[in-house]
């Protein structure tokens, strides 16, 4: 159940900011050089343990429900209340935990991760 949790995450990250699982990461002149994504079972298995080394065994991920790309900032929408901060921070460090490793999920210029409840209102926000 995790690792589906994991795979889907990476893939609506992907998704939202208009890639594919094989698309190479954007490149930009003030960041370093990053791998090459792979679709190999190989690198599933780095980002199942990407996830379990930078977020541990929590349940915060099955609250998200999607992620939408616009104007450089990635919206996270999550199923929780406006107040449940402690649930959106750990949803904010995580996706910006995941696209500072690289890899795969690396792909345009995200500037901002932003946490929103399911009716739009911005619990928690992180520049990346």
């Amino acid at each position: 159940m995790i690792k589906m949790v994991f795979t889907l995450l990476a893939a609506l990250v992907l998704s939202a900011c208009g890639a594919s699982p094989n698309a190479a990461p954007a490149r930009s002149s003030e960041s370093a050089e990053r791998p090459q994504a792979t679709t190999t079972a190989a690198s599933t298995a780095d980002i199942e343990g990407d996830f379990r080394t930078n977020f541990g065994e929590t349940n915060w991920g099955m609250a998200v429900t999607g992620f939408s790309f616009k104007d450089g900032n990635l919206h996270v929408s999550a199923q929780i209340d406006a107040s449940d901060k402690a649930t959106a921070e750990k949803i904010q460090r995580g996706v910006v935990n995941l696209i500072r490793t690289g890899g795969p999920y690396a792909v345009g210029p995200i500037n901002w991760v932003i946490v929103e409840d399911g009716t739009g209102v911005v619990v928690t926000q992180q520049k990346v």
